[in-house]
């Protein structure tokens, strides 16, 4: 059994060979596009070597890879949707109108439709077609938030470190996202693969 030392040593020139492929299949289903992914793990490698001595043994060199990965990639969502998040986040002027879908006993006016199985929805490529194209038309932090959640499995303090923000601007927020693709994708589901503009 391998002693403490033994578990904080860390072998770069074993990154690419042990862990490239799994890092660069983790990039692509954030990112959906190839160079874009490629230029994401590099970074994220020459991240890791430049802060190799943080690396403590408490998780695997896996996890510690993947953990700074993640950074890249918000980094990337960030650059793409050019967010002041300090004064973006949760402003009046930026609410939509969430109040829409319920009455003022705060039940759905429109209860959502049942669309079946989720896991066995997502495999259809229509349907993803449509969640991607709903999660564009979203507001920009709105959709930074919600794939922060839910494809990067952020927890709530992670993102709110990440963002600056409160954790009650990112519940409020995150609730806010679901509604969207909630709406959008009731609306076009089932009517279209193609979102109308």
């Amino acid at each position: 059994m391998p002693n403490a030392e033994e578990t904080k040593t860390i072998n770069p020139e074993k990154w690419i060979d042990s862990h490239g492929k799994i890092l660069f299949r983790y990039a692509m289903a954030h990112l959906q596009n190839e160079a874009l992914a490629e230029d994401c793990v590099q970074d994220t490698l020459v991240a890791a070597l430049e802060h190799s001595h943080s690396f403590n043994g408490e998780s695997s060199e896996l996890t510690w890879l993947t953990g700074i990965l993640k950074h890249k990639i918000i980094d990337i969502y960030r650059k793409r949707h050019r967010i002041t998040y300090e004064n973006e986040f949760c402003t009046d002027e930026n609410a939509d109108n969430t109040d829409n879908f319920f009455d003022q006993s705060g039940h759905w006016v429109n209860a959502p439709a049942d669309w079946g199985d989720p896991l066995k929805l997502a495999e259809k490529k229509a349907f993803r077609q449509v969640f991607e194209t709903c999660l564009k038309k979203m507001p920009a932090s709105l959709a930074l938030l919600f794939s922060c959640r839910e494809s990067l499995e952020m927890n709530t303090e992670e993102i709110c470190n990440t963002l600056g923000i409160t954790t009650v601007n990112s519940r409020i927020m995150l609730y806010r996202a679901r509604l969207h693709l909630q709406g959008c994708i009731q609306t076009n589901w089932g009517l279209s693969s193609e979102i109308q503009t």
